[in-house]
């Protein structure tokens, strides 16, 4: 899908998210991604460059391009367009950008992402539900997609994290732990049911001051050891969306509109790189941390 997460294919940001989420959990140096097939015999390097950015930008450390062939002859001519490889007209500019991801690479490669906020993870939910409830515009994936898109475009990092890793976290003095990942907010979307260990951690994790927020309905039920009970009384207030986004830390004060303006912050050997991307339709003049800069469109700035 020649596209990036932005306001009109927002279901994009899942993937990346949760990919970069788990590799910095698992103390992982990166996140690999094959990018770029069937992109359509319409594309070209500059429609490649913006996605490959924008997957950099959040966290794509390696970059496998679909599909560079050395040879377009037989059966290969048919295959997915298209071809980035050393015959095609693409191939110089492709080399360019492969040397200036290069350089980015080395500052997010095998370095800890500032992602204060979490995402509760609610697959449970989403396997206790029959396939029709997942369609678009049910609420249930839709909200989930919103929550995400909301925390990006204020420029705050986030992760999700999944029940069991929340289980296995370290929870102390308002933050949370797990390989390289620290969250001092933690957010529930809409989910149907929770693991009682989760609704244990969550309520550890509020003793311990870290900031726990229900952005949407439910859980209901609370799945035991022994079966399914109703949840009752939860550890956690619900809060609109309009009235969390203001609690949550950013990563760069931007201001006027921050629609599809994506920013991530990575701490590798003791430096602070912070990387900004505008994947807007049009460049943008902004003030970022009240400084004036320009935002071209698609283009990596390093703060």
């Amino acid at each position: 899908v020649p596209a990036v997460g932005d306001r009109r294919h927002a279901l994009l940001n899942i993937g990346v998210v949760s990919a970069t989420s788990s590799a910095q959990q698992n103390n992982r140096p990166g996140v690999m991604s094959e990018t770029l097939a069937c992109s359509g015999l319409d594309s070209n390097v500059e429609i490649a460059a913006l996605v490959l950015r924008w997957q950099l930008v959040m966290g794509v450390t390696t970059h496998v391009i679909h599909g560079a062939f050395n040879s377009v002859e037989g059966e290969r001519l048919y295959d997915a367009p298209p071809d980035w490889g050393p015959q095609s007209d693409h191939w110089p500019g492709m080399v360019e950008l492969g040397r200036e991801l290069a350089d980015l690479q080395s500052a997010i490669r095998d370095a800890a992402q500032i992602a204060p906020v979490a995402i509760l993870w609610p697959i449970r939910s989403y396997a206790a539900l029959s396939v029709d409830a997942l369609e678009v515009g049910d609420g249930w994936r839709d909200q989930l997609v919103e929550l995400l898109r909301r925390c990006l475009d204020q420029q705050s990092g986030v992760h999700f994290i999944d029940e069991a890793d929340l289980c296995r976290a370290t929870i102390a003095d308002g933050h949370i732990k797990l390989g390289r990942a620290i969250y001092s907010h933690i957010l529930i979307p809409d989910c149907l049911i929770l693991a009682a260990s989760t609704i244990q951690a969550l309520r550890e994790a509020a003793i311990a001051d870290v900031s726990v927020v229900g952005t949407g309905t439910g859980p209901a039920w609370i799945q035991t050891e022994t079966g399914i009970e109703p949840a009752g009384e939860l550890p956690w207030k619900r809060v609109g969306l309009d009235d969390v986004m203001p609690q949550l830390p950013r990563l760069a004060i931007v201001d006027g509109d921050t629609t599809d303006i994506r920013c991530t912050a990575w701490e590798r050997n003791g430096e602070i790189t912070r990387l900004l991307i505008n994947i807007n339709d049009k460049k943008r003049d902004a003030v970022v941390d009240g400084k004036a800069i320009k935002l071209p469109r698609g283009k990596v700035v390093v703060l």
